[in-house]
């Protein structure tokens, strides 16, 4: 999980130091609680800025008050389950940026993190359902191929496989790549099967369809 600065023990801390050190300089302790005031400042004022809402599994723009360090992070954390969804590294030198959005509905905290895992900046989005479909015939003979449109984003890494639950088994994947319709090679045993759609972003399996593999 995140880890976010405790600011005021790290300026208590300071300040005692610093009178210890200098308890004869009246003047210079005087600038003291100016100093201190303008480094909490200048990291107080980061700012994380997104919309408010966003469709699930869709890209999701953000805006930074300053530019990204090389080591940057950031984390998805939904609130109901305090669970982290999604922790990536983004590039650095940049103050404007895209990333694949949560996929499950709900209100996560949004981290921006810098390589240490301390939190930069932070900020809250909701996430509405994802729209994500995938159309093919029920039933179709073992050997051929069977024909699959899908709807949805198409990041990276997005696939569609073929899954059979009597053995627990992903045994067909075709990657999308932008390639709609795809086909689907029904190289297995009749029965039934599941076709899933895997959003590689969080790792989710965002759409189930059954369909029949009958004997050829």
């Amino acid at each position: 999980m995140p880890r976010r600065w405790t600011s005021a023990a790290v300026t208590l801390l300071s300040l005692e130091a610093f009178c210890i050190m200098i308890r004869p300089g009246l003047s210079l302790l005087l600038s003291l609680p100016f100093v201190l005031y303008g480094a909490m400042m200048s990291a107080e004022d980061l700012r994380l800025m997104l919309p408010e809402a966003v469709k699930g599994a869709t890209l999701l723009p953000l805006s930074f008050s300053a530019v990204t360090e090389e080591g940057d992070r950031i984390t998805y954390v939904h609130d109901a389950m305090d669970w982290e969804v999604m922790n990536v590294e983004i590039p650095a030198d940049k103050t404007d940026l895209r990333l694949p959005a949560p996929s499950d509905p709900g209100v996560y905290s949004v981290f921006w993190q810098d390589a240490n895992g301390e939190v930069r900046a932070e900020t809250a989005l909701s996430v509405t359902p994802a729209d994500i479909r995938l159309d093919a015939l029920d039933r179709a003979p073992a050997g051929s191929r069977l024909r699959v449109e899908w709807y949805g984003p198409s990041f990276p890494g997005d696939r569609v496989y073929l899954y059979r639950e009597a053995d627990d088994a992903y045994l067909i994947e075709v990657l999308l790549q932008g390639r709609n319709p795809i086909m689907l090679p029904l190289d297995v045993p009749p029965g039934p099967y599941e076709l899933l759609y895997w959003y590689e972003a969080t790792k989710s399996i965002m759409v189930r369809r059954w369909i029949t593999v009958e004997g050829g």
